[in-house]
This record gives structure tokens, C-alpha cells and sequence, in this order.
């Protein structure tokens, strides 16, 4: 079998779509060298420049978006609708629990606004957007990797005496990965019917992520490569395996974590058999989690929360993207991700691409799981599901079943 390889020729176009979704994704170690004071003022320019950009991207697409719909009609993808007003439900819910501010409106209207620019490049320029946003997370990466192997303890110590590198936390460097691959192999898929040889990049990754002893993102990246393997070596295999089987099995694994964080009869069974819940002392977090829950199950309990670490750290969040969001925004923040999912999910189980769609759907199951043990920038998801979509649908608007919208 001869495998021919195409030449990506970067255009103007290129450029421009990378440096538009760049500002999105603001490295966490910006943050981290303002708060421990290490040229701060430097630091702190840099945010606002990535913060501005934001706003100024986020307001170019909403502009967009008025403009079409007031002259034209508009076309909403069911599975985009369902999103966006799971990102707008952060505000009522901030409203209703009285915790919103300027800080959760500027977060709204930039997740919202990425959102809104990434289905008007994957509309527009589809391929050229796929293309541009691997080049980005490629280049991001192999700087997050370097990072981590020329200073394995991390080339910043900070006042908690963690290690921290150039995307931030050990942990804050898997969705750069993840986003990579997921994009080179949708570009490559949907458009050159073939997957890529990556391999040899994940195995990269998997041992960068093994140096800093990230458990959570080496599992999912050996998950990753487990599935891009059965790609490579045994597509009849996985041409033959249904995405719903794949979605059901991960679906399991994460509710079994979850029950063995109250179920005292399923937890004890795993001290049996030498296992733990505590996973890294994240079950304290999430116990936290579940108790603001119950404050208000409805709204959640405030978008400014904090948590305690048994070590008696404090953070913000839960160490757990979909317990942090129930008990910060509640049952109905939650209900609209949950329902643009299945939207996502039910696409993905019909696509015609079988082979692309078990790969891309594989790897947004795994990219799900591990939500459940971490709590990043929400943006990776956005773009994570709407590359999703883009590969089940082909980016043909016909197969979208569109609510249309005319003023």
C-alpha cells in the first residue's frame, strides 16, 4: 500500500484563522506568574492583551451573527443552538444565586463568542480552519512538551512548592495535545479519507505527561493511542464496532467513579481488592462539589466557590469539570450540555464515515472522561465538540436539520 502525503501550504488564511483562536486559549502559566509576582507587570500585560483579544474576536462574531440574521436567513445547527444556551445559562444561574458579575459576564461573552467564530470558520473555511488550529495546538505542544522534559520538577517552583511549565500545571497540557490530534485527524479524515500517522507524537506526549506524573492525562493519552493503533492496523475492527458500545462503556467507568465516591458498599469492595476512591485526594474536592449542590440544586451555589484540599490548599474549582459546573450553575446549566451531547452523540452514532466518525467519537468520549477528573479553560471543549460535529456531518449544511431563524 503506497500512503501518498500532502503538503499543507500555509496561506495568509492560515495565519489569520490561528491567530483569531489564539487569544482563546491564554496559557495558564500567565496566570500563575502574576499571582507569585514573578515579573508581574510583564505578565499581566500579556493577559490583558489575551483578554482583549477575546472580546475583540467574541465581538466580531456577534456582530456577524446580527448582521445575518437581520438581512438573511439563519440557519442554527440544533446541537450549536443547545450549546450556546448552555454557555448563557452560566448567567441566569449567576443571576438567580446572586453571584454574577463582571468577571462571569466577560467569561459568558467569550465563551459564547468562541463559540459563535469557530462555526463561522468551520463554515467558511473549513478546511483551512482544521489545518490552522493543528498548526497552533502542534506548535503549543511541542513547546509544553519541551518544557516538561528540559525541567522534569518544572522551571517555576511556586509558593505552594508545585512544579508549573510553559502550558501551566502538569495537567493543563493535555487539552493543548488532545485538541492537536483531534484536529489533524478530522482535517486529514473528512477531507483526505485517510487517518494520519500520529503515533509516534502520542507516544511523545504520553511520556511527557508520564514525567510530571499526570495519571489522569497518560491514561487518556494511552486510551488515545490504543484507538488510533486499532485505526491504523485493524480498521475492520473498528469499522465494525458501533460508537454507541464505546459511549455506553466510558459512560460507566465515569458513574462508577462517582458511586464509589457515596456508595460506601461499592467503595469498600474496592479497599477489598487494594483499590481506592480518593483519586488523588480529588474525592475530598468533589465531596465539597456535591455538598454546594445540594445548596441549591436548581441555580448552583455561586460561580466564585472555593475548595479545600485535605493539605488544607484552597482553589477554585473541583478538580472536576462537571461537578464544579453543577455546583457552581446547577441542574440547569448542566441539562443544556447534557442535551447538546446527545444531539452530538445521536450525529456521530448515523455519520456515514464510519471509520473517522469511531475515531473522532473514541477520542471525544475519552476527552469526557477526562473532564471528570479535571477543570480547564471550557474553550477546549467548545472546540473539541464542534470539531466533533463538523466530522460527522462533513460541514454540509444539509445533514445539520437546522432551526431557521428570520427577522
Amino acid at each position: 500500500m503506497i500512503y501518498v502525503r500532502r503538503k499543507v501550504n500555509i496561506t495568509v488564511q492560515h495565519i489569520l484563522c490561528a491567530l483569531v483562536i489564539l487569544p482563546f486559549f491564554e496559557p495558564s502559566s500567565i496566570d500563575i506568574f502574576v499571582t507569585n509576582g514573578v515579573n508581574a507587570r510583564f505578565f499581566s500585560l500579556l493577559a490583558d492583551f489575551f483578554l482583549a483579544g477575546r472580546m475583540a474576536v467574541s465581538s466580531l462574531a456577534y456582530m456577524w451573527l446580527i448582521r445575518r440574521l437581520v438581512t438573511d436567513r439563519l440557519r442554527i445547527d440544533r446541537f450549536a443552538g443547545l450549546l450556546f444556551i448552555h454557555i448563557v445559562t452560566m448567567l441566569i444561574s449567576g443571576a438567580a444565586n446572586g453571584s454574577a458579575d463582571l468577571r462571569l459576564a466577560v467569561q459568558v461573552y467569550t465563551n459564547a463568542g468562541f463559540l459563535v467564530i469557530c462555526l463561522i470558520l468551520l463554515r467558511e473555511y473549513p478546511r483551512i480552519f482544521l489545518e490552522a488550529a493543528a498548526g497552533l495546538f502542534g506548535i503549543l505542544s511541542v513547546c509544553g512538551c519541551a518544557s516538561i522534559f528540559l525541567h522534569p520538577a518544572g522551571y517555576f517552583q511556586g509558593e505552594r512548592g508545585f512544579g508549573y511549565y510553559f502550558l501551566g500545571g502538569k495537567n493543563t497540557a493535555f487539552p493543548y495535545y488532545y485538541c492537536f490530534i483531534l484536529c489533524w485527524i478530522a482535517v486529514r479524515g473528512i477531507f483526505s479519507r485517510d487517518i494520519p500517522r500520529v503515533g509516534w507524537i502520542l507516544g511523545i506526549f504520553i511520556a511527557s505527561s508520564v514525567v510530571v506524573d499526570s495519571t489522569s492525562s497518560g491514561l487518556c493519552l494511552s486510551l488515545m493511542l490504543a484507538v488510533y493503533l486499532i485505526a491504523q492496523y485493524a480498521k475492520k475492527v473498528l469499522r465494525g464496532i458501533r460508537p454507541s458500545a464505546v459511549f455506553l462503556i466510558i459512560l460507566a467507568i465515569v458513574v462508577m467513579i462517582y458511586v464509589g465516591m457515596v456508595f460506601q458498599p461499592f467503595a469498600a469492595l474496592l479497599r477489598m481488592l487494594g483499590r481506592t476512591v480518593r483519586f488523588s485526594g480529588r474525592d475530598v474536592l468533589w465531596d465539597q462539589a456535591l455538598g454546594y449542590f445540594r445548596q441549591n440544586p436548581l441555580f448552583g451555589a455561586g460561580s466564585s466557590l472555593k475548595f479545600t484540599l485535605d493539605v488544607g490548599v484552597e482553589t477554585d474549582h473541583a478538580h472536576s469539570q462537571y461537578l464544579n459546573r453543577l455546583a457552581k450553575f446547577g441542574l440547569l446549566h448542566m441539562a443544556f450540555l447534557a442535551a447538546s451531547l446527545a444531539v452530538l452523540i445521536r450525529r456521530l452514532m448515523r455519520s456515514r464515515k464510519i471509520l473517522l466518525v469511531n475515531v473522532i467519537g473514541s477520542m471525544l468520549v475519552i476527552y469526557l472522561l477526562h473532564m471528570a477528573f479535571d477543570d480547564y479553560s471550557y474553550t477546549f471543549f467548545l472546540l473539541a465538540a464542534v470539531v466533533a460535529n463538523c466530522a460527522a456531518t462533513g460541514g454540509r449544511e444539509e445533514e445539520l436539520r437546522p432551526i431557521v431563524l428570520r427577522i
